[in-house]
């Protein structure tokens, strides 16, 4: 998160003349630090930096930053309800994962099968092949992360929609890769934040849950749970 507080006014004028290349959540805090100091509040680098803002915060309420970690938005009910679903994008993204996770996990297989030639063999002894053979052990310790993950994410996803309407929700999601549908009340939404993973729940049911998300899809989440309120 951006902090101006240490920036002098030139400085701070200076940020405000490039407002276009900013984060969303960085824009936020340089108005708060300009309306503060009472700062170039009349020019039209200000004017353009608030109107960003206010067309960023309608489209968090429109929910269109769920793309940011992988979902699409569909409205109905003139507006007043909604359907989230996983997008082609994102499941594309998952199989991509799961690919290259297992292209270098096997990389790492070999690593490991040469790494125990080494040791248990005749083969003569080489440093080089020992650091070669740790690196493609590394590469393969990646390689099954990439490919843990991206396999976690297709099958919970696999078939996943999240409707609300009206004071209903309707989850239909995997758990324990059984495909299982609920229905309930709206307030049973909340928000749950552990550490760098921010989690859309119902009760305990997990809806949506990403790892470090953008300010905007977090706010997008936030905006998800405040429909029962």
């Amino acid at each position: 998160m951006a902090n101006y507080i240490k920036y002098s006014n030139t400085e701070l004028l200076q940020v405000l003349y490039n407002y276009n290349s900013l984060t969303f959540i960085a824009k936020i805090e340089l108005k708060k630090e300009l309306l503060k100091r009472n700062l170039g509040l009349n020019t039209p680098y200000f004017i353009g930096l608030n109107d960003q803002i206010i067309k960023e915060m309608e489209e968090v309420k429109e929910l269109k930053f769920l793309t940011d970690i992988g979902f699409n938005v569909s409205w109905f009910n003139e507006n007043k309800s909604f359907e989230i679903t996983r997008s082609i994008k994102a499941t594309i993204g998952d199989f991509i994962a799961i690919f290259v996770g297992l292209i270098f996990f096997i990389i790492g297989v070999y690593g490991l099968s040469g790494t125990f030639n080494y040791f248990y063999s005749d083969i003569q002894k080489n440093l080089l092949i020992l650091i070669l053979n740790g690196l493609l052990l590394v590469i393969g310790f990646f390689g099954f992360k990439v490919l843990f993950n991206g396999l976690n994410r297709f099958i919970e996803y696999k078939d996943f929609k999240f409707v609300l309407n009206k004071n209903q929700v309707i989850i239909r999601k995997r758990l324990d890769f059984k495909l299982q549908q609920f229905e309930r009340d709206a307030n049973s939404l909340n928000i749950n934040i552990n550490e760098d993973q921010i989690s859309l729940m119902s009760g305990d049911i997990g809806i949506i849950r990403t790892f470090s998300p953008s300010y905007r899809a977090k706010l997008s989440l936030e905006e998800i749970a405040s429909y029962a309120q």
